[in-house]
């Protein structure tokens, strides 16, 4: 994933593009740096994409970023972190037909997500299609602005508690 932030720095705006650490990356910074402010000169210098070196970077954008990508990663393997990032992850997935899509494609036929993000939309939807035909199963697109479903509206009034009829 790449990230864009702009910081003030001498009351101009400077823009910052990085990208997410790989999970070797992550590793191999936390292995070669015990010292926090190490680790995160590492991480800021290996996910820059678009801004200033480290030693021309204003105050706070290299702890900033290297904290992001190595203190809050869910590569630590803290709990709570990896609860809230997957649950984060599971919510963009579940409100996007098209991610859908790919993941039954990919499962369908063997293809990566990398090799599907190369297609055009033609080739995708044909395969998309396909794989709905030899699963057995659709994925149809929901409009987003559409009112819930009937059954999944809850009943106006109080709701009962335990032991009321």
């Amino acid at each position: 994933m790449t990230f864009r932030a702009i910081w003030n720095s001498g009351g101009y705006p400077l823009l910052v593009v990085w990208r997410s650490l790989t999970w070797q990356e992550h590793r191999q910074i936390v292995a070669r740096h015990a010292e926090p402010r190490l680790r995160q000169v590492a991480a800021y210098h290996t996910c820059l994409v678009d801004g200033p070196a480290v030693e021309f970077a204003p105050a706070g954008i290299v702890s900033w970023i290297g904290r992001q990508q190595v203190d809050h990663s869910p590569f630590t393997g803290e709990f709570k972190q990896l609860q809230r990032d997957l649950a984060v992850t599971r919510s963009r997935l579940a409100s996007s037909a098209i991610e859908a899509a790919k993941s039954v494609v990919a499962l369908a036929f063997r293809y990566s997500f990398e090799e599907i993000d190369q297609w055009t939309a033609e080739t995708f939807l044909e395969r998309w299609a396909r794989a709905e035909y030899v699963l057995g199963c659709k994925i149809e697109p929901q409009d987003p602005n559409a009112p819930p479903p009937e059954a999944a509206r809850k009943p106006a009034g109080r709701p009962r508690g335990l032991g009321q009829k």
